[in-house]
């Protein structure tokens, strides 16, 4: 997985020591790596078709910007989404996953007390 990143020169081939010591443990660490790599890669190339061009660390970077606050009425016990402003690249990953994220405030969900 290494030489692929090395090999794709976009992906910022970043590790530290993976504290598993088992065999099945390690394998699994491998599997949800690779697991991860694959669908981060696939996203990219599912956001090319759409002429966004964004390389594993800018789909990284746009999506952990991506926040919302949730608040609460104290006296109806309502809950309510507040997101935050977006980036073009955040709508677009949106669109192509097929999520719907607003720009307006909305309720949660009713408290049951």
């Amino acid at each position: 997985m290494l030489k692929m990143g090395y090999v794709l020169k976009d992906l910022p081939v970043e590790y530290q020591p993976i504290y598993q010591w088992t065999a099945s443990r390690i394998m699994a660490h491998i599997a949800l790596c690779f697991t991860a790599f694959s669908l981060i890669r696939h996203l990219g190339h599912r956001l090319a078709d759409l002429d966004m061009r964004l390389s594993p660390r800018g789909i990284r970077d746009a999506l952990a910007h991506q926040q919302c606050s949730i608040v609460r009425d104290d006296e109806s016990g309502q809950r309510y989404v507040i997101p935050s402003t977006t980036t073009k690249e955040v709508i677009g990953i949106d669109k192509e996953m097929g999520v719907k994220i607003g720009t307006t405030a909305y309720a949660l969900y009713q408290d049951e007390d």
